[in-house]
């Protein structure tokens, strides 16, 4: 199993960021071949304060090859 990791820093608009998160990068994500799953994690604090991150996107294939088709 790979897991393709998308670390995403916090935005100035979250909104926005949202919006098209939820409009254009989920859509484009479910068209890609080869995708076993996926998850999203939004952060929500931090041990020492606000956490950099606004969320984390997971995306898993079976290989590595899976991967890079999928990525092509």
């Amino acid at each position: 199993m790979i897991k393709l990791i998308i670390y995403f820093r916090k935005p100035k608009d979250a909104a926005a960021f949202e919006a098209h998160f939820s409009n254009v990068h989920v859509p484009l994500i479910a068209k890609m071949l080869h995708v076993k799953r996926t998850s999203v994690t939004r952060a929500v604090g931090a041990p020492k304060g606000e956490p950099i991150f606004h969320l984390v996107h997971e995306i898993y294939f079976d290989d590595l090859q899976a991967c890079n088709f999928a990525l092509n």
